[in-house]
């Protein structure tokens, strides 16, 4: 018995040791996670927010779709990683939406479409394209990962 406890003892001691090996390796993973690009890794949740708001922006500048409202969150967790989400309602003809949706998604950091819902206003006529097609409601939510410290 006092054997496997002097065991025990020494396995708990080489533990220990590795500990600073250990915090050297999980912050330099760290660093080359914030360098790789794929992570939002901004101070805070609410300017996280900001970059994938301002992606939404770019994206909605190359077409003739516009914004109806824009909505942020963040999970609480005490994780590594924030999951940032933001919920996007616009309004457009089918070709704004897809080139939408294509430039909110592509790039760094990864951000995920989740949660889309589109629909058509029928009975009326879309007053962003020639087209006679109606107009289409698009919903849809972004997320975006936050690096933590």
């Amino acid at each position: 018995m006092l054997r496997g406890v002097h065991e025990e003892l020494a396995q708990l001691s080489a533990i220990v040791r590795e500990r600073p090996r250990l915090e050297r390796d999980l912050a330099s993973l760290n660093e080359q996670l914030r360098k790789s690009g794929y992570f939002l890794v901004e101070k805070s949740p609410k300017k996280a927010a900001k970059v994938l708001e301002d992606r939404v922006e770019w994206a909605l500048r190359a077409t003739e779709a516009r914004l109806l409202s824009f909505r942020a969150s963040a999970d609480n967790d005490t994780e590594p990683v924030t999951r940032i989400r933001v919920m996007v309602s616009a309004q457009g003809d089918e070709q704004d939406l897809l080139q939408l949706l294509y430039r909110c998604e592509r790039g760094k950091p990864i951000i995920s479409v989740t949660r889309l819902r589109v629909r058509t206003m029928l009975g009326s006529r879309s007053p962003y394209s020639d087209s006679d097609a109606p107009p289409l409601d698009i919903q849809f939510e972004l997320i975006g990962y936050l690096l933590q410290n």
